[in-house]
């Protein structure tokens, strides 16, 4: 007498599960014959305007609760033997676990986490691929055209500035910077995306995040080497610039943190002169940070912006800014006594 296999029916209900989201987007799904898998399921291929494009990814599709932890807040997929065929293919590889109970799904490019742990796969430290459920990692019928397909073709998601906004308070890094790129791009010209960010740069401890803010910030300051990539408005820019207008010392500071690697044309730290350039009491938080405790790197950077404003003034009080500073304000007072003032971008 035959036995159901339940192993094998769990998984032909994620399949199936899978395969609705992909027919209502208009895609098509490719499965593989059991007896043929060696650690790809399906293939999918996309569309675009209902044409296809080419756009192909491979898939490894797991189902069931034992994919899942306790409260179904992390996926697992075993790796197995499936190592060397998954970082070798000639196609993006994905993992998408099923949760049928709730028609959901949740994706990972395996082909990134495998590049991003290569040597704790290799080395037997990491055995299984294990992600966070997230909203932007949850598969549906909806999310299927309006976050992942767009992600597959490098693509912001659409999705709504609410569902932004909602994103950027996620704990989870790679939705909050997503969030940062969803509000000052798609929803730029919205004055909440703005004063969001800039709540933001208050609060963000991740110098990625923080430095992903500052940058956006800077195109609508006195940078010369961005311009173009944000369309925003006249109005736009106008409030953004009152917005930076009022940074005080503590973020000024902070900014000043991401320079580590000194201040030139094209670094972050271009990019936080420029905003400092708007601030009106600059010149004397830029006093202040050399004066005080503030680390290394932010009093003698403090000190190359404050020379580039203001030569004639740190010339004045050469033995001061010595006496903090030593040779490194010899130098560049040297400079500014050479050529009458300090050039920071040469």
């Amino acid at each position: 007498m035959s036995v159901y296999n339940k192993s094998i029916g769990t998984g032909k209900l994620g399949v199936n599960l899978l395969k609705s989201f992909i027919d209502e987007n208009e895609c098509y799904f490719h499965e593989i014959l059991q007896e043929n898998d060696v650690g790809i399921d399906a293939f999918i291929e996309f569309t675009k305007n209902g044409e296809n494009d080419g756009r192909c990814i491979a898939v490894q599709i797991k189902t069931g609760n034992s994919f899942f932890n306790v409260d179904k807040s992390i996926c697992t997929i075993p790796i197995g033997d499936h190592y060397n065929y998954w970082k070798n293919h000639s196609l993006q590889v994905y993992g998408i676990v099923c949760d049928c109970e709730n028609k959901k799904a949740f994706w990972i490019s395996i082909t990134d986490f495998i590049k991003e742990n290569n040597k704790s796969i290799k080395n037997g430290k990491i055995k299984t691929i294990s992600f966070p459920v997230m909203e932007i990692s949850t598969l549906d019928s909806k999310t299927f055209g309006t976050i992942f397909k767009p992600l597959i073709y490098g693509m912001l998601p659409r999705i709504t500035f609410q569902e932004s906004l909602a994103l950027s308070y996620s704990t989870f890094l790679s939705e909050k910077e997503m969030a940062i790129d969803l509000l000052l791009k798609t929803y730029v010209d919205n004055k909440a995306s703005w004063d969001r960010c800039l709540t933001m740069l208050y609060e963000e401890i991740n110098p990625e995040l923080f430095s992903k803010i500052v940058y956006y910030f800077s195109y609508v300051s006195y940078n010369p080497d961005l311009w173009g990539d944000l369309a925003y408005s006249q109005e736009t820019k106008q409030y953004v610039k009152t917005l930076i207008q009022r940074f005080d010392k503590q973020l000024m500071v902070k900014m000043l943190s991401l320079t580590e690697d000194g201040i030139e044309r094209g670094s972050i730290g271009q990019c936080v002169e420029s905003l400092i350039s708007i601030v009106p009491y600059k010149k004397d938080f830029l006093i202040e940070m050399i004066e005080g405790d503030y680390g290394d790197y932010v009093k003698f950077n403090a000190f190359l912006i404050l020379s580039y404003y203001d030569s004639k003034f740190v010339l004045k009080r050469e033995e001061h800014f010595v006496s903090l500073l030593d040779k490194r304000a010899e130098t560049v007072i040297g400079f500014i006594k050479k050529f009458g003032e300090y050039e920071l971008y040469i």
